[in-house]
């Protein structure tokens, strides 16, 4: 299936009266080389890459059954795809479509309608109006729908043992250290949203691709800070967010030292991502959660 989500509202372009035949704009976007250069160096130093936003083109057919059926329609879809408002998302749910499966299997990405909404006479005839209507996408990736998570429990208390499960990890002492592997299946980065739940003081999460191992170790550094009892931060990495807040919503990004990755901070794609956390201080309540949504170049 494949349909625009607009206000928790769905419209499917599958099937009449909207009927989605072609589409651009679906695979990977042209990619731009950083690229730089001393005055007498020969050819030029690669930086990486970056992907522009992209635009994808839904070539629609509308079909009405009369002239009075004919307006309302195009009504209903400018109302869809007005740029006025909030962005869109349009949603693929084709077999084969992302790394997830089941019912809510398949990929989407946000955008806004920025032209082909002017429904031109030569692309008519009779009845049926063709619309080739074009998404900005800000973001150009395109993401699963349903969020993926681990969560890390502390433990906490007197004494300390270490419970024998895939991802052992140490439980009972006021010190927190555990770690747990995620296999990151998105061929693109993706930037977690991370929730801690206090108490914790010296909060210290890093991230790190194995085997490489601390080679290519990002930290988020909490030293000198405590997440009280009852309260929690969220850290949310993504781009054009990049925050820190408390269950009050309060800005606490000033408690990140400076030693910290808050901008790369991110699951490498491809790859095999091992997070470890420590701190002290901590009870049976401590605990962390962290979110993601693979992210795809493109379908």
């Amino acid at each position: 299936m494949i349909c625009w989500v607009r206000n928790a509202q769905i419209l499917r372009l599958d099937q009449k009266p909207y009927l989605l035949y072609e589409h651009d704009g679906f695979g990977i976007p042209q990619t731009k080389r950083i690229e730089d250069s001393g005055p007498l160096q020969h050819g030029t130093t690669d930086r990486g890459m970056k992907l522009p936003a992209r635009d994808i083109v839904l070539y629609v057919q509308m079909f009405a059954e009369d002239w009075e059926d004919y307006y309302e329609k195009r009504a209903e879809l400018a109302r869809w795809f007005s740029p006025f408002g909030d962005a869109g998302v349009l949603r693929v749910t084709e077999g084969g479509v992302g790394g997830s499966s089941g019912e809510n299997g398949g990929l989407e990405i946000s955008g806004y309608a920025v032209e082909g909404l002017d429904f031109p006479g030569s692309e008519r005839e009779g009845l049926t109006q063709t619309v080739p209507i074009v998404l900005h996408c800000s973001d150009p990736f395109w993401q699963d729908i349903e969020s993926s998570s681990v969560t890390f429990s502390a433990g906490g208390g007197s004494d300390t043992f270490e419970v024998p499960t895939v991802v052992p990890f140490k439980v009972g002492a006021s010190t927190m250290l555990v770690s747990q592997f995620v296999d990151y299946v998105g061929d693109a980065d993706a930037y977690p949203i991370i929730k801690i739940f206090g108490p914790v003081t010296d909060l210290k999460i890093s991230i790190s691709i194995q085997p490489q191992g601390k080679k290519n170790s990002l930290i988020l550094n909490f030293a000198g800070t405590t997440i009280a009892a009852g309260d929690w931060y969220e850290i949310d990495l993504r781009y054009g967010v990049k925050t820190i807040k408390d269950s009050n919503g309060v800005n606490k990004i000033s408690t990140l030292s400076a030693n910290s990755n808050l901008a790369t901070f991110r699951l490498f794609a491809g790859a095999s991502n091992y997070i470890s956390m420590t701190g002290t201080g901590i009870t049976s309540s401590t605990m962390a959660q962290l979110t993601w949504k693979n992210a795809y170049g493109g379908i």
